[in-house]
């Protein structure tokens, strides 16, 4: 991947992104009809807890991201985001989620989630794998 221009791949979980925009333009939605019609202090109490659910979707669904540069794997999670150089990456799996093995370490990536065919192929392959041994 080392071509001199610095390309980046972004990977992130279409469905949670386009659900994520979703209930996110439903609470600016509620918070404006909050705001216009809302008096006192229940306007307020609904204000702020259309805005701390706003930020938390925000955080669990469009955040998340996995970009592969040239020399290092970024994950971006909900809370904390991961540099990891590709030279140390040990292993790559999909179970409930992408795992990233490095330096003995496992990183989990919330934007790329495993379905239930990915983890019904990988167990079948390593049971191919025993069987072979």
């Amino acid at each position: 991947m080392s071509n001199g221009n610095n390309q980046r791949y972004r990977y992130r979980s279409l469905p949670a992104l386009v659900g994520g925009a979703v209930v996110i333009l439903f609470g600016v939605l509620l918070l404006g009809d909050s705001v216009i019609r809302g008096s006192g202090r229940s306007a307020w109490l609904s204000a702020f807890g259309l805005l701390a659910g706003i930020g938390m979707v925000y955080l669990v669904s469009v955040r998340p991201a996995v970009i592969a540069k040239d020399d290092v794997l970024l994950i971006r999670n909900p809370l904390q985001d991961i540099e990891i150089p590709w030279g140390s990456i040990d292993e790559l799996r999909i179970r409930y989620q992408l795992d990233i093995e490095a330096d003995g370490q496992v990183s989990h990536a919330w934007a790329v989630p495993g379905s239930r065919g990915s983890r019904q192929r990988d167990l079948r392959r390593q049971l191919r794998v025993y069987d072979a041994d």
